[in-house]
C-alpha cells in the first residue's frame, strides 16, 4: 500500500516540476516577453507548492519503508534514497532564498531547473523500474535460458547477502534460522508451518512469522530472483 501511493506521489512530483520549470522558463528564458505572465506566475506557484507538497508526502512515506526495511536494503533503494536527499535540500535553498536570502535571488531559476532535473531522475528511476519490473511480470512466455541463469546467479547473490547469516543450506548446519535445503520438496515451511509454496515464502517475506525481519523493499523481480534460488536449494 504504501509503495503504491509512494508511486502515485513520485507522479504528481514529476508532473508538477516539470509544470514549474516549464512555466519559470517561459517567464525568464525568452528574449521576447511572455504573453499572461501573471498566467504564468501563478502556474509556477501553485506547481512549486504541489512539488513541495508531494515530496514531503514522498518522503515521509520513504522514512516508513526504510523503518521496515532495516539493513535490508538493495543498492538501489539506497542510491533513490540519496537523489531525494539532494532533491529535498535543493528545494530548501531555493525556498530560503526566495524568502530570506533575497539578494541570492540570481541563483534561484538555476536551482530550480537542477531541482527539475533531479526530480526527473528520481521519478524516472522509481517509476521506470516499477513499469519495467510490471511489464516482465506480466508479459509471460517461456524465458530464454540465459535469462533463467541471470536470474539464478541474482538469486544466489541476494541470497548470500540477505539469508545466509541466519539460514543454512545443508541439513545439520547450525545458524539463528531454521535450515532451507530441499525447502520445496518440503510438506511445510519450516517456522511457520504453512503449506511450502511460494505464495507462502512471499508472505514469510513481507510478513515474517516469529524473530524473522521483513523485506518490504524488495520488488518483485528481486522477489523471483529469490525464489529461483531457493528452488535450486
Amino acid at each position: 500500500m504504501i509503495a503504491s501511493l509512494k508511486i502515485v506521489f513520485a507522479s504528481i512530483l514529476f508532473l508538477s516540476g516539470i509544470a514549474a520549470a516549464g512555466s519559470m522558463l517561459l517567464l525568464t528564458g525568452r528574449a521576447v516577453p511572455a504573453r499572461k505572465p501573471d498566467l504564468l506566475r501563478r502556474i509556477h506557484t501553485w506547481a512549486g507548492w504541489t512539488f513541495a507538497a508531494s515530496l514531503l508526502i514522498n518522503t515521509s512515506l520513504g522514512f516508513i519503508l526504510l523503518a521496515r526495511a532495516g539493513d535490508t536494503l538493495p543498492l538501489r533503494v539506497v542510491l533513490h534514497w540519496h537523489l531525494a536527499l539532494i532533491l529535498g535540500l535543493l528545494v530548501l535553498a531555493k525556498l530560503g532564498f526566495v524568502k530570506v536570502f533575497r539578494s541570492m535571488l540570481r541563483w534561484v531559476p538555476a536551482l530550480g531547473l537542477f531541482a527539475a532535473g533531479t526530480a526527473l531522475v528520481v521519478a524516472c528511476g522509481s517509476l521506470g523500474f516499477e513499469i519495467l519490473a510490471g511489464f516482465r511480470s506480466s508479459s509471460g512466455g517461456v524465458r530464454s535460458e540465459d535469462a533463467a541463469a541471470s536470474e539464478t546467479t541474482i538469486g544466489r547473490e541476494m541470497f548470500d547477502g540477505l539469508c545466509a547469516g541466519c539460514h543454512a543450506v545443508r541439513p545439520g548446519a547450525a545458524r539463528g534460522g531454521p535450515d532451507l535445503s530441499g525447502l520445496f520438496k518440503r510438506t511445510t515451511l519450516p517456522a511457520s508451518g504453512r503449506p511450502a509454496t511460494e505464495e507462502n515464502v512471499r508472505l514469510q517475506l513481507r510478513q515474517p512469522f516469529r524473530s524473522m525481519p521483513a523485506f518490504p523493499a524488495l520488488s518483485e523481480p528481486e522477489i523471483e530472483a529469490l525464489l529461483a534460488r531457493l528452488r535450486g536449494l
